[in-house]
């Protein structure tokens, strides 16, 4: 039995792949903390 349309054509080969994105950038560092407060002096 014959088929009213042609044979079927090969698959196109795969695209190639994409490239990698950009690192993002690296945060900023964090501030320091603030200074403790003086203890009190003793009685002497």
């Amino acid at each position: 039995m014959s088929s009213l349309y042609g044979e079927e054509g090969e698959d196109g080969e795969d695209g190639e792949d994409g490239e990698d994105g950009e690192d993002g950038e690296d945060g900023e560092d964090g501030e320091g903390g603030e200074d403790g407060e003086d203890g009190e002096e003793g009685d002497l």
